[in-house]
């Protein structure tokens, strides 16, 4: 789950925040721009949508409603204790 950039920019957006929920433009915006990304931001977007996301919520780390395009972070001890080693090295 962690071994992919984007989920990991993904979780890092509400690791060690208040930040509970956010649109899917939100989190693309943000993937874009803290892996200084090249690609296009609604390819982004797609690939978040059509995968990252819903692998995510396979995980019961979040919940994704694809109608609405928000995304409802639930998180879990263990998962914020990985995203904690990873923190250092979250532009990688």
């Amino acid at each position: 789950m962690l071994a992919n950039v984007y989920r990991r920019h993904i979780l890092h957006y509400f690791y060690g925040t208040e930040v509970e929920s956010a649109t899917l433009s939100e989190l693309s915006s943000h993937v874009q721009t803290t892996l200084a990304e090249e690609c296009e931001e609604y390819r982004i977007r797609l690939r978040l949508h059509h995968q990252h996301l819903p692998k995510l919520a396979d995980h019961n780390v979040i919940d994704y409603d694809r109608r609405s395009e928000t995304v409802r972070y639930w998180g879990s001890s263990q998962l914020e204790t990985l995203l904690s080693l990873t923190a250092s090295n979250n532009h990688s």
